[in-house]
């Protein structure tokens, strides 16, 4: 009898704590509250108990409230405490309970856009916060509040895009899929971020059919159509790729960057190369490939003048076309008469090449050089390579002092 009066007694000492810290949630007074439910939720009687830890999440989310508290842990305990609860029942009445959920959710959507920037691990666990106060009550608790339903859409966007910039990438593709299925309007990012996703996963399967979704959904992007395009330039389709480019070329006639990635594929098809990068035989339809990719780089050229790239690959159109007819050359071993004659043909069609590719290797390069200081690692293997385009110009011509000066700036470049 004696036992079963202290187990009576100590439970009843534990209720009473319980009502004790409810009277000073009720004015606020949660400095008072916090010592009276810690003992409650500690308790053997009482540490099961779902009033005990809405309690308790209650006092530290008046704590997390307070700005004279400085309390940074509150928030999380008011969290965990109220999750705690609703574990233990959850069914727990939403006419006392939802209200507070529902600010401790707004603390950590807050919590989570002031920690995007510089930790977005923590902003994901913050956002996800609000995705597990939502999703209490098998998601039915606050399904028909529109002002959570319109947080949990924006927290799970944002714990989609933090996961993203923290590289968990296996969270960021559930939330993002989640969202591309479930939006009712479609969000251009949402796409954008599954497709790097996945290309920094090596998962091509996966790429191609969202860009192709992609450009369903938002078919004037440009973004969209150049992904689709440097996936097949990368998967080296090229005759899917060429008439891709051509149809967008039509749609955008004046579009530079459009023109160089077409000349560029034209280029290649007039010079093709086997896998470990040598040079292939001269393809039937050289001659058109040529005459098509020298037409969309003077189009990209007129388009944007200031472009180094763009006047560098032009150049290099033409050197390999005189690389070619060198090569031609060297395959003549006769020294008759219709040999020389021959020879002497390529070797001005060579020349005439080069004397194409002179001015626009020296635009790439004087657009590079007056800022030599300042350029990036792609744009320093451009102004490299055309100082090697313009060095063996020159020294085939003859012109000493330019092919000594070019001299000189590979070998500093090269320190």
């Amino acid at each position: 009898m004696g036992a079963m009066l202290l187990a009576a007694t100590g439970a009843w000492g534990q209720k009473a704590r319980m009502r004790d810290a409810r009277d000073y949630l009720r004015y606020q007074e949660y400095k008072k509250a916090l010592p009276a439910i810690n003992e409650a939720v500690n308790h053997e009687d009482t540490k099961n108990n779902p009033e005990a830890w809405y309690l308790r999440g209650m006092a530290y989310l008046q704590q997390a409230l307070d700005s004279t508290a400085n309390a940074p842990n509150a928030a999380t305990e008011s969290y965990n405490s109220m999750m705690k609860a609703l574990t233990l029942k959850p069914d727990y009445d939403p006419a006392e309970i939802n209200n507070g959920l529902y600010s401790i959710a707004l603390l950590a959507f807050n919590a989570g856009v002031a920690a995007y920037q510089k930790n977005p691990a923590e902003a994901y666990d913050n956002f996800m916060r609000v995705v597990g106060i939502y999703k209490s009550g098998n998601g039915q608790r606050f399904s028909r509040d529109k002002n959570f339903n319109d947080l949990v859409i924006s927290a799970k966007s944002n714990a989609a895009y933090s996961a993203l910039n923290a590289k968990k990438d296996t969270e960021a593709l559930a939330l993002l899929n989640d969202l591309k299925a479930t939006a009712s309007v479609k969000d251009s990012n949402v796409y954008q971020s599954l497709i790097e996703i996945y290309q920094r996963q090596g998962a091509d399967a996966q790429v191609l059919p969202l860009i192709t979704e992609a450009r369903t959904h938002f078919p004037n992007s440009q973004l969209f159509r150049n992904l689709e395009l440097n996936h097949y330039i990368k998967t080296n389709q090229t005759d899917i790729l060429l008439g891709k480019l051509e149809l967008a070329v039509k749609s955008e006639p004046g579009n530079p960057e459009l023109l160089f990635n077409l000349a560029n594929v034209y280029e290649r098809s007039a010079f093709p190369k086997d896998d470990a990068n040598k040079p292939m035989p001269r393809p039937a339809n050289y001659t058109e490939m040529f005459s098509k990719a020298e037409a969309a780089y003077d189009g990209a050229v007129k388009a944007a003048p200031n472009n180094p790239d763009y006047n560098y690959n032009f150049g290099v159109l033409y050197y390999e076309a005189a690389a070619e007819l060198s090569k031609q050359m060297n395959e003549i071993k006769g020294m008759t008469p219709e040999d020389q004659k021959k020879y002497d043909g390529l070797l001005a069609q060579r020349d005439a090449q080069f004397t194409k590719a002179l001015p626009l290797f020296e635009k790439a390069f004087s657009l590079l050089d007056a800022r030599a200081g300042s350029l990036d690692n792609s744009e320093k293997i451009t102004y490299q390579n055309a100082m090697i385009g313009l060095r063996e110009i020159y020294s085939r011509r003859g012109n000493e002092a330019k092919t000594a000066e070019l001299k000189a700036k590979l070998d500093a470049l090269r320190k």
